[in-house]
Parts: structure tokens; sequence; C-alpha cells
């Protein structure tokens, strides 16, 4: 029953003896004390003895098992008096002897083939062999330390494109798991990766070029001559030239040019500017603006 002095509520979980408890009394002897500062000690020892007699549970289990093997008193279930009910320590004992040892061993894994040394191309079949005491969960591919492939049902094969790796020695390393979260690595496997190496393809492609001012139209005094170009091989290989009238006025590399023009000298009537870019290639493309003095 519950005691006189006990609190209750809502906040209630478990419940253990605290009136009437015989223990040791100052003066050396023994004698019937009351209180909950008796029955948490009670709820407490149960605890230690769960957590004796099974050290692998968490605190969470240890705390459920009390909770599930507690003697239901009061209304049926949880109630604000007794919370799940009275501590039973035999019963909390023997649920905890009867959980299952945890897995903490962890799976074997091996790369079965290629073998160490071998020289591949290509689509490269790569084979793992991989066990575990309950059951592997994944087993990871990693090349070079990137994982390039997972599967979580075996058999553990696995196709590498190797053309995506540069030719030269390359690591390969299986990665499996299990349930339980142990993890095992293979022995690195070092192959030689010897894919045709394919001649870059020639650029056939022209800069684009423009000449940003002056516009057509008239123009006076001192003009600044602009023009920009970009190409698909980068800027840094592009060279440039202002041409008017058919004169070169200024070059240079990259992707602009600027050149200031002086037309107070020229004739009247109309005049030519044209921009020539060519690339690293050889490739070359012109364009060109009439102006009006």
């Amino acid at each position: 029953n519950l005691s006189s002095f006990s609190s209750y509520g809502a906040f209630t979980a478990l419940s253990a003896p605290g009136s009437g408890i015989y223990t040791t009394v100052q003066g050396g002897t023994y004698g019937s004390v009351n209180g909950t500062s008796f029955a948490s000690p009670i709820a407490a020892a149960v605890a230690a003895l769960v957590m004796s007699a099974n050290p692998s549970l968490s605190a969470d289990q240890v705390q459920n098992i009390l909770f599930s093997t507690a003697v239901d008193l009061g209304t049926p279930g949880r109630d604000s008096y007794f919370g799940y009910g009275r501590v039973n320590a035999a019963a909390a004992v023997a649920a905890a002897k009867a959980q299952p040892a945890p897995d903490t061993t962890a799976p074997s894994v091996a790369i079965a083939n290629p073998a160490g040394g071998n020289t591949v191309s290509g689509l490269v079949s790569i084979g793992v062999n991989a066990s575990d005491n309950v059951g592997v969960a994944q087993v990871d591919l990693k090349v070079n330390g990137t994982v390039v492939a997972s599967a979580a049902t075996g058999p553990y094969s696995f196709s590498w494109d190797s053309t995506g790796a540069v030719n030269g020695t390359n690591n390969l390393v299986a990665i499996a798991y299990d349930a339980a979260g142990n993890v095992a690595t293979s022995s690195v496997v070092a192959v030689n990766v010897a894919n045709a190496v394919q001649p870059p393809a020639a650029d056939t492609v022209a800069p684009v070029v423009a000449i940003a001012n002056p516009t057509v139209g008239a123009v006076s005094g001192t003009v600044n001559v602009t023009v920009n170009a970009s190409d698909n091989s980068g800027a840094a290989g592009i060279n440039m030239s202002v041409y008017i009238d058919g004169q070169l006025k200024a070059s240079g590399a990259g992707s602009s040019l600027a050149y200031s023009w002086n037309t107070r000298k020229l004739a009247a009537g109309s005049h030519t500017i044209q921009a020539v870019a060519k690339d690293a290639a050889g490739n070359t493309s012109t364009t060109s603006v009439q102006v009006t003095r």
C-alpha cells in the first residue's frame, strides 16, 4: 500500500518498500525505519543487480527491465501512485540474464579477384568474399580511398570502370559491415591500370572576337578602340591585332585589347576598324566596324 508520507503523481515510475524497513541505526544497533530515502536505495540496488547480471545492457535497457518486471499495484498498468509497480529483484535479474549478448564480432572480408599486381583496363570485374557470425549488412568497394560501389546482398561482385582512374598503381579495398555496426576492412590489393591514352582532339574552333568600341557611326577626337575575345581553349592562348584601314595599330595576348586612336588627322569619310583574333591552334576570326570621320 501507498505509505502515508509518500509523494505521488504522474511522474511516479517505480515503487519500492519504504515503511518498516529493518536497517542499521545510530548506536550500532538495528531498527525499523520509514522514508522514501529507504525506498530509493532498494530500487537503485535492483538496478545494480541487473547491471551485474548483464553488464552489456544500456541504461535504457536496465530501466525498461525494472519497469517491465515490476509487480503491478493499484490500477492496472502505470498509475500515479505506484508507477509501473513494486520493484522485483528476482524477476529483473532473470530478465537481464535472458537478454541476448551483443554482437561484437566483426565480419571477415577479402578481395578474391583481381590479384595484387595484376594489370587491368576498361571494366574490371572485382569479387569480394565477406562473412559474419550473424550476417553481413553491406559491403563497400573503395578505389584509392573513394567508395565506388556498394552491395547489400551476396555474392559481392562489382564492375569497376577503370577508365576514370589514372594509369599506374590503384589501390582496391573492401569494407564489410554487420547490423550491429561492426566493421572490417580487407587488405589492400594494388593493381596496375593500363588504359589506352587517347590523343587530345584537335582544336578546330576559332575564337569569338568583337569590337566593343566604337560602334558604327561618326567618330571624332581621340577614340578608345576596345576589342574583346574568347576561345574554347581559354584566354591564355589568344593573340589579337587591331587594324585601321588595313594598317596594324596594336597587338597583344589575352582576351582584351585597347588602342587609343587619334582621329583628328584622318581624312574625312569612311574608315574601317578591323580586329583579328587567333588561338594557340591557329584558328582565326575577324570582325570589323565602319566609322565616319
